[in-house]
């Protein structure tokens, strides 16, 4: 492959990867990686029967090896051999059985009856009589057969991943406030005030760490593996926050809003806040409960880019979905103490709920390169997927009203939640979600492989609960009222940006 190629084909996913085309060998470089190659031991035997080839037992070797006593007796286990192939230089014939292994990574029989640990598997295409690989003439860069050579694993393979990530929080407004001792009922919780603090909200939630996981299978077709199939499905565990509040933790309890106040009211427009808890007039409790869940999937084909030995590139195309649901729950109650003309002892129960869905199905392409040393795989993996994100979000409320020896009296209003933004939700909106992830892979055994790795997702246009809260209230519509003035709060579908990264830890099964 001539270096303005490699070029070419690198700039299509980004400066990242660039630096593992650098490690190409040169052709002088790959014959003598070939003459090293010659011999495969420990390959499951039924592969070499289905290729056609036949079989014969080696003859005992030196125990001049480097590496375990599993790879010593290695040696003893049977390979192809062609007796009607040329002679290799420097060794025996072999003959990879029409394009079987002639590297299974693990155990490599050198010149000198050496044992050392090989690259990676590879098919040598002059071998493919049947042209299951093609020609020579095929290969990228044509040139000399020996850069035919192609990075091999087997079959069917299975990969579960433990994720400890963490994703970007969901922003809420000032929700709770408590006030200083001696406030005056008119000042409790009122945002601006000196006296005034933030118990909760104000910030962004659910971004603490959490545990997961992600498994993945995969196929490749042909014993070339120039095209495969693979699927995945992760899940981020749910995490929650809340938050717990009384009149015996803070004597003064709140939660604020701006108050519309429309004409006739005499007062102007401001911020107010509704009290759940103060000295001698109110008894009240209040809970604050939020929750994020994010999980995702893909079906993607695999096909061949780059093959050059120790480097490999394919290129992905498929789709891809994802989920993020979360949900905000404010549940208060509070017992009248003393606030004529309300008897005393009645109590009052209410509950605002803001729940968001968001569902992204999606065309995905990515590149994925690996850059292989002995047992080691540096894996760098890039992928944009483009789409549609239905954003669903679900807004209600109630409050329950009962007096002394009365029945309760319901309506479908909380605070947050009026008849004038209560309701569900749809939109439809053109997103992107790209993922990039780097992965350093350590085979175990030529089966298994252990996996460690950092992953990031990021995902456009996502509706999330706390950017769909209009803090402006006008009050009047709270039944059995009626409207006066503008119908707030109202309802705008506000969207945001989510990330999810972190972690992997897996385990990878090849069979």
């Amino acid at each position: 492959m001539t270096i303005q190629r490699r070029v070419a084909v690198l700039l299509l996913i980004g400066l990242v990867l660039a630096p593992l085309a650098a490690h190409a060998r040169t052709p002088e470089q790959i014959r003598q990686r070939a003459d090293q190659l010659r011999r495969a031991m420990g390959n499951p035997l039924e592969r070499f029967e289905r290729a056609g080839a036949n079989t014969v037992e080696l003859e005992p070797v030196p125990e001049q090896t480097v590496g375990s006593g599993a790879r010593q007796a290695a040696l003893q286990m049977p390979v192809i051999v062609d007796p009607e192939m040329e002679e290799i230089p420097g060794g025996e014939l072999i003959d990879p059985g029409q394009g079987e292994l002639i590297d299974r990574g693990d155990v490599v029989l050198q010149p000198g009856e050496t044992i050392v640990e090989g690259g990676g598997m590879y098919f040598d295409e002059p071998y493919c009589d049947d042209g299951a690989c093609g020609s020579c003439d095929s290969c990228w860069g044509g040139g000399s057969c020996v850069q035919c050579l192609i990075p091999l694993g087997y079959d069917p393979w299975v990969r579960a991943d433990y994720l400890l990530w963490w994703t970007k929080g969901a922003d809420y407004p000032p929700l709770v406030t408590t006030s200083d001792a001696g406030t005056v009922r008119d000042d409790a919780g009122v945002l601006g005030l000196a006296t005034t603090s933030i118990l909760f909200g104000d910030t962004g939630y659910n971004a603490d760490t959490r545990s997961g996981f992600r498994f993945t299978v995969g196929e490749w077709f042909g014993p070339c593996r120039q095209f495969g199939l693979e699927g995945g499905y992760l899940t981020l565990g749910e995490v929650n926050t809340s938050f717990r509040g009384d009149q015996t933790t803070f004597p003064i309890l709140a939660r604020p809003f701006f108050n519309v106040r429309p004409d006739p009211q005499p007062a102007p427009a401001a911020e107010d806040a509704q009290l759940i808890a103060f000295p001698a007039v109110f008894d009240g409790s209040l809970a604050v409960d939020l929750s994020t869940e994010f999980q995702g999937a893909h079906v993607m084909m695999r096909r061949a880019l780059l093959r050059e030995f120790g480097f490999s590139m394919d290129v992905l195309t498929g789709w891809r979905y994802g989920r993020l649901e979360d949900t905000m729950r404010i549940t208060q109650g509070l017992t009248v103490l003393d606030d004529p003309p309300v008897a005393p002892g009645t109590t009052v129960d209410l509950y605002d709920l803001f729940e968001t869905t968001n569902n992204f199905n999606g065309v995905e392409l990515g590149f994925e390169a690996e850059y292989r040393r002995h047992r080691w795989t540096l894996q760098v993996i890039s992928r944009l997927a483009l789409g549609n994100t239905r954003s669903k979000v679900f807004i209600d409320g109630q409050t329950t009203t009962t007096a002394p020896g009365g029945a309760p009296n319901t309506v479908a209003a909380g605070l947050l939640a009026l008849p004038s933004n209560m309701g569900t939700y749809e939109k439809n909106h053109f997103s992107v979600m790209p993922e990039l992830g780097i992965n350093l892979h350590y085979d175990v055994t030529c089966r298994l492989r252990a996996t460690v790795g950092y992953s990031f997702v990021y995902w456009s246009q996502v509706a999330r609960p706390g950017d769909q809260i209009d803090r402006s209230l006008n009050l009047t519509q709270i039944p059995p009222g009626v409207l006066a003035g503008p119908a707030l709060p109202q309802f705008s579908m506000d969207t945001t940006d989510f990330w999810a990264q972190g972690v992997n830890f897996g385990l990878e099964y090849r069979y």
